[in-house]
């Protein structure tokens, strides 16, 4: 019975570390710049850009962006592209307002 529950363990983990190369380059393989978040905004201008692609590691090759992400996600430093505040934060926040939903939903 252990040795089945490690197996599934080492199979999920498996499984998540591959779901997560794929996402991560999904988002890097889609068209455009992930640096050129409004690039039709006059306000936006080189240096800022060049800010946002050393802020989030986007100068760096694709395995260090990577290794930067997980670094990242397990010292709980991510941080939205779009306004700067935590990922984690804004998540639970919306995860509290579909939670009702849910219960609802599953109730009915």
């Amino acid at each position: 019975m252990i040795s089945f529950i490690g197996r599934s363990i080492v199979q999920k983990i498996i499984t998540l570390f591959f779901v997560s190369i794929v996402s991560f380059l999904i988002i890097h393989l889609a068209p455009g710049e992930p640096s050129q978040v409004d690039p039709m905004n006059p306000k936006f201008t080189r240096e800022m850009v060049e800010r946002f692609r050393e802020e989030f590691h986007l100068d760096k090759p694709l395995y260090l962006q990577y290794l930067y992400f997980y670094r990242d996600l397990f010292t709980g430093k991510t941080v939205s592209w779009k306004d700067h505040l935590p990922v984690f934060k804004k998540i639970w926040e919306r995860f509290l307002n579909s939670l009702p939903l849910f219960i609802v939903g599953t109730i009915l």
